[in-house]
């Protein structure tokens, strides 16, 4: 488990690297700086040139290890509910997240209908989907109501901001993250404007960092009340 330079976090745990996503699923497919950075041979312990699933279960301890209250992003180099992902093993990566409850750990996925089986999430979890804006109607529909399944602490990755949500995400999510393709200058979207603004933030926002950090039970007071 190594620093991140991710602003929303203190540490990335690779517990789990590589997907299988085709572009239908992940738009930023050939842009992906996780693929690029696997491409390029830097940490062949941790991936594969060919970005290819794998396990990293020397990771499994290291919250265990980690004294200070952190924010974890949980790998966030793969997708650990990928339809190729087993519940078991999903299962496993969530024991130590109770083990450790001192943390804060945020989830990320492009397939929220694995998500709801794991029900109800921790409440030290942040669980995460993407939308980019490029998917077709059908697919946003899908995806919002796998994603409303989810018992817990729900939160929207708005990146990269490739075209204009069709779907109305309000009271869905307890807040959004929004960014450009590789943070590049870039207006914020329309659909997005209309919610709190206490709701949505760019990725670089230092906010973010004030927001996560509080203790969750007064988060969850500022989330009922908000």
């Amino acid at each position: 488990m190594n620093r991140t330079r991710i602003p929303y976090g203190d540490f990335h745990l690779p517990i789990q690297t590589g997907c299988l996503h085709s572009k239908d699923i992940c738009a930023c497919h050939d842009e992906c700086w996780a693929r690029k950075y696997a491409r390029r041979g830097l940490a062949p312990h941790l991936y594969n040139v060919d970005f290819l699933p794998q396990w990293n279960w020397k990771e499994w301890e290291a919250p265990l290890l980690l004294k200070n209250p952190s924010i974890i992003l949980v790998a966030f180099t793969g997708d650990l509910f990928g339809d190729w992902m087993s519940f078991i093993a999903q299962e496993r990566v969530l024991e130590i997240v109770r083990k450790a409850p001192r943390h804060t750990y945020i989830f990320l996925t492009k397939n929220p209908s694995a998500l709801a089986q794991h029900n109800p999430w921790p409440k030290n979890c942040f669980v995460g989907m993407t939308l980019t804006g490029a998917e077709s109607l059908e697919r946003q529909e899908q995806m919002v109501a796998a994603f409303a399944e989810v018992e817990g602490h729900r939160w929207l990755s708005y990146e990269p901001v490739l075209g204009e949500l069709q779907v109305n995400i309000e009271g869905l999510v307890d807040f959004v993250i929004w960014d450009g393709l590789n943070s590049k200058e870039i207006v914020k979207p329309e659909c997005i404007r209309e919610l709190p603004w206490d709701r949505v933030f760019r990725k670089t926002d230092l906010k973010l960092l004030q927001f996560y950090r509080q203790p969750y039970w007064r988060l969850l007071e500022k989330l009922v009340e908000g």
